[in-house]
């Protein structure tokens, strides 16, 4: 699976960097969220299902890594972002798999850029 490939690459990036946990979206970035913390030693990953009204408790002094399957529009980044910094979050660092080439949020760590519009098929997608 490319995906794997992409997580060791992503992996690679953040090596060396200190992280309090992982925050992910629910639906398709929990795959590659619990495979970053594994990676990276970061013992706690919380699941947001909805980055506009569920939230969960952080403290302004962790620090945080951001991590979704794909960066397709840049909104569900950066309602993310904006709702971390709103907490008083000041370490945000975001990672994606894939992010196509003209989103409106870019993330700090890219595992492969999409030039292209089509719908993007994963592993496991069945």
């Amino acid at each position: 699976m490319i995906e794997i490939i992409l997580v060791n690459k992503l992996k690679t990036q953040l090596d060396g960097k200190e992280f309090d946990l992982v925050i992910t979206s629910g639906r398709g970035g929990l795959m590659m969220a619990q495979l970053l913390a594994y990676g990276l030693n970061i013992r706690t990953v919380h699941v947001v299902t909805d980055v506009r009204t569920v939230f969960p408790s952080i403290q302004p002094t962790q620090r945080v890594l951001v991590v979704d399957d794909i960066n397709d529009t840049g909104a569900t980044m950066a309602m993310m972002l904006n709702k971390l910094t709103g907490l008083g979050v000041k370490e945000i660092t975001t990672a994606v798999l894939y992010e196509r080439h003209n989103v409106t949020f870019k993330a700090d760590h890219v595992g492969m850029y999409l030039l292209h519009d089509e719908w993007h098929k994963f592993s496991w997608d069945v």
